[in-house]
């Protein structure tokens, strides 16, 4: 990550400065924080002394930093640093002179977000958004976090839950309906492992887009960011928030290898982009 946030001394650090040569081994553990995103109305954005105020930081109403820090720590109270992207990403509320540099940051930063979370000691989920309480209902609103695009390279064994109250003690056995079907949130959450294992075993492009279709992002170009990554591209195109849809895509397919390519040519009857291949709309 290009930052960590420091929960001894409630500041956002650059990560540089935890490898230098009076840090001797390995870089310092840490967790990360999964959340699902609100509508932008139910947002605050508030500029902090925790990240210098370096931009402003998107909460949702009635949500502060004190209350997510002490629930990391109360999960994980040996671990000093913590990954969150509100503060850890340059936001869309940056200074207009800071723009260049946030575009240039986020080219590199989306589409390696997955690492963040694979590298993580532990990863904590608000599921109802972030710093919200878990709800045993709802959990086909496009903005749960069973329904996130970016929920796919955020799942990891490592997992708890953020968000309980007295009246949800084991939230993993709490029975609600995600896709039409009513099952425990474990089974559910089961699923997901077992299509990311899926995936992991087929790379298959057509069946990550079948997934990623029946999932919600910000901005659809998330979607292919995340595909590329889930697919392991050695070389992940760079990820642009004003770029045209069909122009991600077809950067995404210049960066794809060649059995991606062979599955899209002879699986798809379409020849929208190259006359060989089919546009993300058509996929």
């Amino acid at each position: 990550p290009r930052r960590l946030w420091d929960l001894k001394v409630n500041r956002v650090i650059p990560f540089y400065l935890l490898k230098l040569p009076w840090n001797v081994g390995e870089a310092p553990d840490y967790v990360a924080i999964s959340h699902s995103w609100v509508e932008e109305t139910e947002l605050d954005c508030i500029y902090t002394p925790v990240n210098q105020s370096s931009w402003a930081v998107p909460l949702p109403k009635g949500i502060d930093l004190e209350c997510i820090r002490n629930e990391v720590l109360g999960y994980f109270p040996s671990i000093r640093y913590c990954w969150l992207d509100v503060l850890c990403l340059r936001q869309a509320g940056s200074p207009e002179r800071d723009r260049t540099q946030q575009a240039e940051e986020l080219s590199l930063d989306v589409p390696t977000i997955g690492n963040i979370y694979r590298n993580a000691t532990g990863v904590l989920r608000y599921f109802n958004g972030l710093g919200r309480p878990f709800k045993s209902n709802q959990w086909e609103d496009e903005h749960h976090w069973l329904n996130r695009a970016w929920t796919l390279q955020e799942s990891i064994p490592r997992s708890v839950i953020g968000g309980l109250t007295e009246t949800c003690i084991n939230p993993l056995n709490t029975v609600s309906t995600w896709r039409g079907t009513r099952k425990r949130l474990r089974e559910f959450l089961h699923d997901i492992e077992d299509t990311i294992c899926g995936l992991n075993s087929s790379r298959s492009i057509i069946a990550l887009a079948c997934e990623m279709g029946q999932r919600h992002a910000c901005k659809e170009i998330d979607k292919i960011a995340g595909l590329s990554y889930l697919l392991h591209f050695e070389k992940l195109p760079l990820y642009s928030k004003e770029e045209p849809v069909e122009d991600s895509w077809k950067r995404c397919l210049r960066s794809a290898p060649g059995t991606i390519l062979a599955e899209l040519f002879f699986n798809c009857p379409f020849s929208g982009l190259f006359g060989l291949f089919p546009t993300w709309e058509q996929l």
